[in-house]
């Protein structure tokens, strides 16, 4: 009696199976479960401290000393510019500094005993004297600036990715990027996310990241930042939405490098689901295939990337055709 049982049960099984493939429908089964609704995003690996150094001024490379690769700490000084000609804008700015206090001493000495009754042409002198020393010390601390600016000095530790002159001798200009420092501890994966998807995210979100280039892996984030004014240069109103990955080894991982993010914007338990090709459209209507042709038709809810929630004349174990 068990084995006919089976048999049977087999058979109809069987049949069931063959008569499906026959028709080119597949089966499926109305379950009962949780449905996550599911946000892609495609974004890349940035990195905060992320800066390309120039010069502050024009002038020609009398050293460099980095080349990519290279890791700098902070303060280090990279590169230089001659400095003769600057050095000498320096002096000649002391120079002038002197001169024009010991006018201006000279000046007050003659009008010291005028406080009160002081004339306009006598005045007029002391200004002047004033001024000349005033603009004598402000080119000073311009040559001085300048000076100290002929030097590239790192703003923080990292890695060299890029130089563009990695030998002296070259002629350059202060709008000419020099050299590129990245910081590779503060990587962190960007996405832009329009109006309609940004209102469904917030700080704290946990994030699941898929890079083109290591598919296979999974890394796991949270959004640490969600910009608060739209992105310049972008088609519609866009947002940046930073996510901090905690995992992101520089000696596999490199700025630059694309992905997707999965950004879970809704969640439901304890529903009916089934997967998304089973659910079909007519005339602006959502049904399912039951008993091989009969139409019920059902509302959508969440809808996710393997499931979606339905509501209807249906139950949990009812079969499905696609």
């Amino acid at each position: 009696m068990w084995i006919l049982l089976v048999l049977i049960v087999g058979g109809l099984l069987s049949w069931k199976f063959v008569f499906a493939k026959k028709n080119g429908k597949e089966s499926a089964k109305v379950e009962r479960g949780e449905v996550a609704e599911e946000l892609v995003l495609t974004g890349e690996i940035k990195a905060q401290e992320h800066a390309q150094l120039a010069f502050q001024s024009s002038g020609e490379i009398t050293w460099m000393g980095v080349s990519e690769g290279d890791k700098v700490m902070k303060g280090q000084m990279l590169a230089k510019l001659d400095t003769v000609s600057l050095n000498a804008a320096y002096q000649q700015a002391l120079s002038n500094l002197r001169l024009a206090e010991a006018t201006l001493e000279r000046v007050h000495d003659d009008v010291k005993d005028n406080d009160e009754d002081e004339s306009f042409t006598e005045k007029e002198t002391r200004t002047t004297a004033e001024v000349a020393k005033d603009k004598a010390y402000e080119a000073v601390i311009i040559a001085r600036r300048n000076l100290r600016n002929a030097g590239i000095i790192a703003p923080f530790g990292g890695v060299v990715t890029n130089v563009s002159h990695p030998y002296s001798g070259i002629n350059t200009s202060f709008t000419e990027s020099q050299i590129e420092v990245v910081n590779p501890e503060s990587m962190y994966f960007e996405v832009n996310a329009d109006q309609t998807e940004v209102v469904g995210l917030s700080e704290g979100q946990e994030v699941k990241i898929m890079l083109d280039a290591y598919p296979d892996d999974e890394l796991v984030g949270k959004i640490s930042n969600i910009s608060f004014a739209p992105k310049v240069n972008e088609v519609g109103t866009v947002y940046g939405v930073k996510i901090s990955v905690e995992s992101l080894d520089a000696n596999k991982f490199r700025v630059g490098m694309t992905g997707d993010a999965k950004l879970v914007t809704d969640r439901r338990g304890d529903v009916l689901y089934v997967p998304p090709k089973f659910v079909n459209s007519e005339k602006g209507k959502r049904y399912l295939l039951l008993d091989g042709d009969r139409k019920v038709y059902v509302e959508v809810g969440l809808e996710g990337e393997e499931r979606t929630e339905v509501k209807g004349e249906i139950k949990e174990g009812d079969v499905i055709y696609d």
